[in-house]
């Protein structure tokens, strides 16, 4: 069965929603909340959520992925295979206060305050590196 499933992060709870293909209308909401950059982009709203990137509160949905019952993974890295997110700088997490902080649940989002190391491996995937 072939699926269609984006992610965004929830203000409200701070979790990840996630949103079938049958839910992408024409206006695309779903798929502009998934991709509202923090900071750089408004928040997206739908069905009553606001929204923001996906990738916020989870980076790489594998977890997600093998839970659904796949077991082939194909992750698609758009920086080079040693890249290290950092935290948000001073200026950046103000920032994030400032336009965020009447979203309690944002403060526990980790990729806010720590470094995530890509790729990662999770169990049951494998890895290929084309250069």
């Amino acid at each position: 069965m072939n699926r269609f499933i984006v992610g965004a992060i929830d203000c409200a709870t701070g979790g990840t929603a996630w949103f079938e293909k049958h839910e992408v209308k024409p206006g695309f909401d779903v798929v502009r909340a998934s991709c509202s950059i923090p900071i750089v982009s408004p928040i997206a709203k739908y069905k009553g959520r606001l929204l923001l990137d996906g990738g916020v509160s989870t980076p790489i949905p594998i977890e997600k992925s093998i839970d659904d019952g796949n077991d082939f993974h194909v992750i698609v890295l758009t920086e080079n295979k040693d890249y290290e997110m950092r935290p948000f700088n001073r200026l950046t997490m103000t920032a994030a206060r400032l336009l965020y902080g009447k979203y309690s649940s944002l403060d526990s989002i980790s990729v806010w305050n720590m470094r995530v190391r890509f790729p990662f491996h999770a169990h049951g995937t494998n890895s290929l590196y084309r250069q």
